[in-house]
């Protein structure tokens, strides 16, 4: 091989081709030129070749840095032997696939000069030219990614996977973007579907490790970020493995000594964790707190547990402010446990006539975790025994009481949107009533 090529040309592909277009011609290249099937002398070589040049190519930044250095070495065309082209293409003669081809053509070079603004216009052009563009949708969204602009970002990346839903690039990509957004189930999704269909993607399996890092699912985080570390290894690649390396020993370690400890010691600090997870953001903490759980049924016992003791104490205290202060406390613990079975069993019914998929342990987890804030509302307001305060707090309890019921009926019990809506006041009637009554 001679030792300047085009790495395009090498592979055999177009310098606007996709990732998954590299990634089969490379496989054809290596087929053809490996040395366990070809015996020739120089085959060895050139199998060594292309696989560097194919790591190159499939790195988005390194293709990035090379396509900037390959635009430096062409050389310059005379103004007499062609006229200088314009930054956008302008209306010719072309047929409509064609003129769309070279506005998305014009936003490749200018994502190389980091135009993206300029590029989100030639591949909206092009889009409007030729709506089949797949390749423009995906290389739109990640320009408009590059300019925060996450939520249309995530919309063109959706748009390109309803054409071709058989690109690892795009779920990954969707996945980012979701991070960003703040969708942790969506990102772990999408990052699972790049998963599926390439098992070999060290990318994925290192943002996916960042993600359950985030949740604060290490064991999670460790074993994706180890896989990670495979994948690179075996691909070389060695940026991407120190990245990653450096990310694992980032990992905090300072629980190590609390996970040698009786798990009858740790389980308050796995109920202050599970409670951290879904406190202040109900709607998109609450479903990857509980698939992390490795027991959730016994952290539901712990919710319900704590919610019984706030009620007990709260309307033992609370002397001529709830109805039921003068009861013995044996007869408060029965009735703390009422909410629990009729939250659950209510939500548990709605979901078998919705023929959603989920489970017990999920409604029992949903009704537990939603009572929580209730439990405090009712402590609180006993030792405070103001109506003023009560009302207050109520507002808040009440609050976050719906939006953790409807996230897990969304996201646990599986239901779509509009169940979900039309579920959440039909517990809150049902599986609450008894309780507002009594108290």
């Amino acid at each position: 091989m001679p030792k300047k090529l085009n790495y395009y040309e090498t592979l055999g592909v177009s310098p606007t081709a996709t990732l998954e277009d590299i990634r089969k011609a490379y496989y054809r290249l290596a087929r053809q030129y490996h040395p366990d099937v070809n015996p020739e002398e120089q085959a060895g070589e050139t199998f060594k070749e292309i696989t560097r040049i194919y790591k190159i190519l499939s790195d988005r930044i390194r293709r990035r840095e090379y396509d900037r250095e390959l635009a430096k070495e062409s050389p310059k065309e005379s103004p007499k032997e062609s006229p200088k082209e314009p930054e956008s293409p302008q209306s010719n003669t072309n047929s409509p696939e064609e003129q769309a081809w070279e506005f998305y053509q014009a936003g490749l070079k200018k994502i190389q000069k980091l135009n993206y603004q300029g590029a989100i216009a030639d591949y909206t052009q092009a889009l409007e030219l030729n709506p089949q563009l797949v390749e423009a949708y995906y290389q739109r969204g990640f320009a408009r990614s590059q300019v925060n602009n996450n939520r249309e970002a995530f919309a063109d990346y959706t748009t390109a996977l309803a054409q071709n839903p058989q690109l690892p690039e795009i779920y990954y990509y969707r996945g980012l973007t979701r991070f960003k957004l703040g969708n942790i189930p969506g990102s772990l999704e999408d990052f699972d579907r790049a998963l599926k269909i390439n098992p070999h993607y060290g990318e994925a399996f290192y943002q996916r490790g960042l993600v359950y890092q985030e949740i604060d699912d290490k064991p999670a985080a460790i074993e994706n970020f180890q896989q990670a570390l495979k994948e690179f290894s075996r691909q070389g690649d060695r940026f991407n493995h120190n990245r990653t390396m450096k990310a694992l020993e980032n990992i905090p370690q300072r629980f190590n000594f609390f996970e040698k400890m009786p798990p009858l010691l740790t389980f308050p600090r796995e109920m202050f964790k599970t409670w951290r997870g879904f406190a202040l953001n109900p709607m998109e903490g609450l479903f990857p707190t509980f698939v992390t759980l490795e027991n959730p049924r016994a952290i539901a016992i712990g919710f319900c547990l704590i919610f019984n003791l706030c009620f007990t104490i709260g309307v033992g205290y609370g002397q001529n402010f709830y109805l039921l202060s003068n009861r013995p406390i044996f007869t408060l613990i029965i009735i703390g446990f009422l909410p629990v079975f009729t939250l659950t069993t209510t939500s548990g019914f709605i979901r078998l006539i919705c023929q959603a998929k989920g489970s017990f342990t999920g409604d029992f987890f949903i009704a537990s975790a939603s009572l929580f804030p209730l439990g405090l509302w009712i402590l609180l307001a006993g030792l405070i025994q103001n109506w003023v305060a009560f009302s207050i707090l109520g507002i808040f309890a009440i609050s976050y009481t719906i939006l953790t019921i409807y996230s897990g009926c969304q996201e646990i019990s599986h239901m779509s949107a509009t169940q979900s809506s039309l579920t959440v006041p039909i517990i809150l009637l049902l599986g609450l009533s008894p309780l507002l009554l009594i108290i």
